[in-house]
């Protein structure tokens, strides 16, 4: 049992934050969309927009003839593309195929400072992306 507590606290140290709590108030920038691409078969998963709302978004891409369909998210918002994916895939009924690929992001995070002796700063840290796209096989293009 000593090396799960140990590992458990190794994870504990490595999640604090790099700033102190009680100075400054961190505030997520969203990410630069000019790191992002944009096309319209892209659905962009994060932990706020309506699941089904994603579903169908994906549906309806794929019913109105798009050959494959583009679902990315960052961080949190990992697991629910996922989920989004495979939900789609197996609406389809083996007619789609998936490929996953993953990535690590650079992000920015602002500190504003909780009194005015403090000067606001930023910090900037990696998370993870995940990039799936879901494609029909059968009339893919030859490369």
């Amino acid at each position: 049992m000593e090396g799960a507590e140990a590992a458990s606290e190794r994870s504990a140290t490595t999640r604090r934050p790099s700033y102190d709590p009680d100075e400054y108030q961190m505030r997520k920038r969203k990410s630069s969309k000019s790191q992002l691409p944009r096309r319209d078969n892209d659905v962009y998963v994060n932990m706020s927009t309506n699941f089904k709302g994603q579903l169908e978004r994906c549906r309806k891409l794929i019913d109105s003839g798009k050959t494959e369909v583009f679902v990315h998210a960052m961080g949190a918002a990992v697991g629910r593309a996922i989920n989004l994916a495979l939900q789609v895939e197996s609406s389809y009924q083996g007619l789609l195929e998936m490929d996953v690929r993953t990535s690590t992001v650079g992000v920015v995070d602002d500190l504003e400072p909780l009194t005015d002796d403090l000067e606001p700063t930023t910090q900037t840290r990696q998370t993870s992306a995940v990039h799936i796209r879901l494609f029909m096989p059968s009339v893919q293009k030859k490369e």
